[in-house]
């Protein structure tokens, strides 16, 4: 099963991740792929909070930014990962691959995931909607924006399942509903 979840942040996206990741698993080994590179002092609460979030939960917790599909021989085929998230992925990736075009990073991306999602049974992504809240962006916000649409796409036509979180709710996108 390949699961997208998208929405707003404070969705509560990622325990619902968890929980579909779980049931998904037919008790094999769980992965969770943490992407975020924090930067701050806020984003190190959030990580401290997403971690206690797991701990009663079977999680193998991998510290992946980029190159994403490189965790692959640390799972067997058989093994649910939870990916959180697609959002930090891109820029991480855009970050690492300055001076490259949006069309070279987003096949790179791309090809990663892809690569990571044909390898494993199960994979839940959470990733964030970010595309409502127009200003007048600067060119590399403009360039960002480009390339996570263009992954983000990417991504949802190969999922079975992709869910948007609307206030702690679920409005599928395509397939049907889990839990």
């Amino acid at each position: 099963m390949k699961v997208l979840i998208s929405g707003g942040v404070k969705n509560a996206k990622s325990s619902y991740a968890e929980d579909l990741a779980i049931k998904i698993s037919n008790n094999n080994r769980l992965y969770y792929l943490a992407t975020m590179v924090p930067y701050d002092e806020e984003d190190h609460k959030r990580i401290k909070l997403h971690q206690l979030s797991r701990i009663d939960k079977s999680f193998n917790t991998i510290e992946v930014a980029t190159d994403i599909d490189k965790i692959l021989n640390e799972c067997d085929k058989h093994s649910t990962i939870l990916l959180d998230s697609l959002t930090a992925l891109v820029l991480n990736e855009m970050f690492k691959q300055e001076g490259k075009s949006i069309e070279e990073i987003s096949k790179k991306i791309s090809n990663n995931l892809n690569n990571l999602m044909n390898n494993v049974e199960n994979i839940v992504i959470v990733t964030d909607y970010i595309f409502s809240d127009y200003q007048k962006f600067s060119n590399f916000t403009i360039d960002y924006l480009k390339l996570f649409a263009d992954v983000s796409k990417s991504v949802a036509s190969k999922c079975d399942l992709v869910i948007e979180r609307v206030a702690g709710c679920n409005n599928i996108l395509k397939g049907e509903e889990l839990i």
